[in-house]
């Protein structure tokens, strides 16, 4: 009887234990976080196929592709600098409810659309949504496809796994363990590389040129409004 108590014992004691340590490894919720009021991360794409193919008797298709976007964070005001692999630079500021971009290689400044709410309206593709995440294309991250604690780049990460519904092509991400950030993320054709950088130390504010852009969209609404009211 006694042996039989002792061995319960036991036997709980390394249930208790082997559930502890799996417990430590299982990200908090929620499981991508935020990243820091103050933050500046980079985002590098690397391509599964570096060769862009070329039909025969056919000149050669050169096609831009991102290379590199960095992205800057004080509180709700965000600034995007993304580099193609062609050399050609974007500017994109997010502030106020607004969204202004340059276009690529040009210093022309255009205002990004918010998504409409109907579904005949296209969606900007330059529209950034930082509402519930600040990493894109990573709103599907979440416990229900969370994979264990794997080794990425010799570190311990979390890995996420799930299918692209339109694509069907598998859709990974390794998180840090410690921040809980991604470090990768896949789609089975293009891969994200994440680095963190040093946060600012001052919020950002706009340059004038952006700045002129939102007086003079409002500027427009309001005498559009003062035209509709007959004064």
């Amino acid at each position: 009887m006694k042996f039989s108590i002792v061995i319960l014992l036991f036997t709980t004691l390394v249930l208790e234990q082997a559930l502890a340590q799996f417990s430590s490894t299982l990200p908090k919720k929620p499981v991508l976080h935020r990243a820091s009021a103050f933050s500046s991360w980079t985002v590098t794409f690397q391509y599964e196929d570096e060769e862009v193919k070329q039909v025969s008797g056919t000149p050669p298709i050169f096609i831009d592709r991102l290379k590199q976007v960095t992205i800057t964070k004080t509180n709700k005001t965000y600034h995007e600098v993304t580099l193609w692999e062609s050399g050609k630079k974007e500017e994109k500021w997010i502030f106020d409810g607004y969204q202004l971009r340059t276009l690529p290689g040009t210093t022309t400044i255009v205002p990004i659309l918010a998504p409409s709410s109907d579904p005949e309206v296209p969606v900007d593709p330059g529209y950034s949504d930082y509402s519930r995440c600040d990493f894109e294309g990573l709103g599907w991250v979440s416990s229900g496809n969370y994979q264990g604690t794997k080794i990425y780049d010799g570190k311990s990460a979390y890995l996420f796994e799930t299918k692209d519904p339109k694509s069907g092509l598998k859709l990974a991400v390794y998180l840090s363990v410690e921040t809980q950030l991604p470090l990768s993320f896949s789609d089975g054709v293009t891969t994200r590389i994440y680095t963190y950088n040093s946060p600012p130390t001052d919020p950002l504010i706009p340059p004038k040129r952006f700045l002129d852009v939102i007086a003079a969209h409002q500027r427009g609404v309001a005498a559009l409004h003062r035209h509709s009211d007959g004064n």
